[in-house]
């Protein structure tokens, strides 16, 4: 072999094994692989809070102050004891382990150093008799290397030679084989966690059981990473260690550097900082902002990688709109600061009103006892012993709305909450859609006379400026100021905001804090199908009531079903994007459960669903006017099943449940409402109008009815009650047919009404008679309607209204 190119002589030493001497004196190196990721963890963390502390690095921030404040369900401290109940037991899990580990041992490095020289050796011999191949004498240019470097580097064969050969073996065997040792880790870890992690959030019970703790930090702390429930972090994180490290066959010393990059990785993906550069990502994919785009309601169900995006790009779950995350960004920012202004307003306004029960409190009940006129509170008695009802944040307000000089509401009297701790606090914001409807007004109602504010949509402008008239003229317009009210700009196309009875188009009110505000404000969403019809209505809502649906009774099903789908998509994308929904009610319908079918015995269940009328809306055209309560049944059918779906497939953080009324007659609030079913009943005892007649003789079948007002404290009911999640609950009263309503209709009559109704005369009772119908078809079904009765009780009923009392309060409406 000429010189310059040796031979294959390195010797192999013979191992002399013996115990590997600690890296730090006096510390064993496995109590040091203990203790290095949680100094990593505290360091790399309390670096991040001085940041946050003293405002270095602002502009690199993803969130506010006021979103940690506003979206976060637990406080800093509760977030503390979490992480250090997982270290305290993943550190006692490492202790029992190193029990039974074997000592490390040394001394066979120079042997695997020396066989990595020869194979150096055995590769560039072999290269250079490839690269003879061309035509280049290699050996020669190799040679004059040799003799020119030879008195500079040791290059040949003497004793203690090879050394360019041995450095390369040391480089290659203490740096380049552990790096890829920890890049394969990371492959490792990043697929353990990654496949696991999708579970969690695909699975209902696996998420809410163990993973819905680590969601609870919307806006992450650094040192919040390893906030998970203790058997999620054995399984995860001490999962996902265990198979890299044993998957790569990392050496102690090896395992104690990828521990502290994954503490260091772990607190920097959760910092809420996105550096333009960053030395901890500079071997992964995945960094702060791919990670907090997770931690959002609106990517919830993306961007689950821990080190590379690979799986998520591969399985089509990576949040890859830019510009989508950065609309939500804004819009969750802006949200925040609205909820932090109105949660100060909120507790300034508790303060104030302790304080007026506490000094003021006679003079504000001879207010309410000289106000008050009858039925809203008791003549007699100590003006000490009257109640306050503890449902409302101005209850002046609340007790004002039930005297018969300013109410033409439902005759009943609002009772405090049932539940001790409501779902949603007293002065929460709520989103009513099709707030101008019969039921969505009386919902609006319902919620404004516990104190809740109400924001509506409405189709077009007349319609939310009577429903502003409206609540006006009840006494329910008004409240202490809240600056959520402020939150809609209006910019949306298609959206107009309106306050009051006046109409803000693309501007801020001008108000200041600690003044009157309308509790009742209403936005205009001309078509709830349009794709992000409420992305900007919800904003700052805690809960939605979608009531809005198709009563145009359009015999097509292309026409009005999937509008239908469209729109209950919209509003559960919405509130699913929206981190201040708690809840959400779906107005369904009893057409869901069932059709009217006549003298057949069947018993109604929350488990029973209309498929007949499914399949017979989608039957093949033509498509005639006999199909049409098929095609509203269907629609209503489809919509349900949808929210449902939607919850089982989403996995959303708010609870779901949906009312499914009957036949609605009660009160109409206002006069310019149509009032559906309501307004049917009270054009045919106006009289004049031949269609109602024609509609509730002939064509309408017998059914069960609800009083309006019962639908609407069970929509509350679902809204407020805690242990009220996932039910699906039946509003039907009992049933009736044609000859029941002429029955009832006459005996109103010829009573002429109570002292209350102003529109009677003396002369003109008994005078309206209506025909009946000669073999009259029954409503034979039983329905299950024990829990809905239950819920009403605990409002102050003592179940469902009679018949006659909700055509009573149906006919004699303003």
């Amino acid at each position: 072999m000429t010189e310059g190119v040796h031979e294959n002589t390195h010797a192999f030493p013979e191992d002399v094994l013996c115990p590997r001497p600690p890296l730090v004196s006096g510390i064993s190196d496995y109590t040091l692989s203990l203790i290095i990721p949680i100094v990593v963890h505290w360091s790399t963390a309390a670096v991040y809070e001085i940041f946050l502390h003293y405002g270095i690095f602002e502009k690199f921030r993803i969130h506010t102050s006021e979103e940690e404040k506003a979206k976060n369900t637990i406080s800093k401290l509760e977030c503390l004891r979490g992480v250090l109940l997982v270290q305290i037991l993943q550190t006692g899990l490492g202790i029992l382990l190193g029990l039974s580990s074997e000592v490390e041992m040394t001394g066979y490095e120079d042997r695997e150093i020396a066989a990595w020289a020869t194979c150096l050796q055995t590769f560039w011999q072999a290269s250079l008799a490839l690269l003879t191949i061309t035509g280049i004498n290699f050996e020669a240019l190799a040679n004059t290397f040799s003799r020119s470097m030879n008195s500079k580097t040791s290059f040949s064969s003497s004793a203690g030679g090879h050394n360019v050969d041995l450095i390369l073996a040391k480089l290659v065997y203490y740096i380049l084989i552990p790096g890829i040792r920890q890049y394969a880790a990371l492959w490792l870890a990043d697929t353990w966690v990654f496949f696991i992690h999708r579970a969690e959030h695909s699975n209902k019970w696996l998420y809410k059981t163990f993973h819905a703790r680590h969601h609870e930090l919307y806006v992450p702390y650094s040192w919040g990473g390893i906030y998970d429930h203790p058997v999620e972090s054995m399984f995860l994180s001490v999962g996902a260690f265990v198979v890299a490290i044993m998957g790569t066959g990392m050496s102690l010393r090896e395992s104690m550097v990828f521990s502290a990059y994954s503490s260091a990785k772990a607190c920097t993906d959760h910092s809420g900082y996105k550096f333009p550069w960053n030395p901890i990502d500079l071997v992964t994919t995945v960094g702060a902002e791919y990670h907090d785009k997770h931690h959002q309601r609106w990517g919830f169900k993306n961007n689950f990688a821990l080190h590379f995006q690979f799986w998520d790009r591969m399985l089509g779950t990576n949040f890859a709109d830019d510009e989508a995350a950065s609309r939500f960004y804004k819009r969750d920012r802006d949200s925040a600061a609205t909820q932090i202004v109105a949660k100060a307003e909120r507790k300034k306004a508790e303060i104030t009103s302790w304080l007026d029960l506490q000094f003021l409190s006679p003079l504000f009940y001879r207010f309410v006892f000289e106000r008050v006129k009858k039925d809203a509170l008791p003549r007699s008695g100590s003006p000490n012993a009257l109640p306050v009802h503890p449902s409302s944040d101005d209850p002046s307000t609340l007790l004002e709305s039930q005297s018969p000089e300013t109410s033409q509401g439902p005759s009943h009297s609002p009772a405090a909450f049932p539940c001790q701790t409501p779902a949603l606090r007293s002065g929460s914001l709520i989103l009513v859609t099709g707030v101008n409807g019969y039921i969505g007004s009386h919902i609006a109602y319902e919620l404004l006379l516990r104190g809740y504010h109400v924001r509506g949509t409405v189709r077009d402008k007349h319609k939310g400026v009577y429903m502003s008239k409206c609540f006006a003229g009840l006494g329910l317009l008004w409240g202490t100021k809240r600056e959520e009210g402020e939150r809609e700009r209006g910019e949306e196309k298609g959206k107009e905001k309106m306050v009051g009875a006046h109409v803000v188009e693309g501007k801020e009110r001008d108000a200041e804090p600690g003044k009157k505000e309308e509790m009742f404000e209403v936005v205009v969403v001309e078509d709830m199908a349009a794709k992000g019809a409420f992305d900007g209505v919800v904003e700052g809502c805690s809960a939605i009531i979608h009531v809005a649906t198709d009563l145009s009774l359009n015999h097509d099903p292309n026409a009005v079903i999937p509008p239908m789908i469209c729109g209950v998509q919209n509003a559960l994308r919405a509130a699913m994007c929206s981190p201040a929904v708690k809840r959400f009610i779906y107005t369904s319908s009893s057409a869901a459960c069932t059709a009217p079918i006549a003298n057949k015995r069947f018993h109604v269940t929350d488990q029973t669903w209309n498929d007949a009328d499914v399949e017979l809306a989608w039957a093949p055209p033509p498509y005639t006017d006999d199909r049409r309560l098929a095609v509203y049944a269907a629609s209503k059918t489809i919509a349900e099943k949808e929210c449902w779906r939607f919850m089982r497939e989403e996995n959303p953080s708010f609870v779901l449940n949906t009312i499914l009324p009957n036949c609605n007659i009660g009160r109409i609030l206002c006069k310019e409402q149509p009032a559906s079913t309501g307004g049917w009943y009270k054009r045919l005892w106006d009289g004049g109008d031949a269609s109602a007649l024609h509609l509730l003789r002939e064509e309408f079948p017998p059914q069960h009815w609800v009083n309006v007002t019962d639908t609407a404290l069970l929509h509350v009911a679902a809204l407020l009650e805690g242990d009220v999640q996932g039910e699906r609950i039946l509003a039907f009263a009992g049933p009736f047919n044609w000859n029941d309503t002429v029955e009832a209709l006459e005996r109103i009559d010829a009573e002429g009404g109570d002292e209350g109704w102003r529109w009677r005369a003396e002369d003109k009772r008994g005078r309206r008679k209506w025909e009946k119908r000669e073999g009259c078809e029954r409503d034979l079904k039983t329905v299950e309607t024990g829990r809905g009765e239950e819920l009403l009780r605990r409002y102050g009923r003592d179940g469902f209204r009679g018949l006659e009392e909700s055509l009573r309060e149906c006919v004699g409406s303003f």
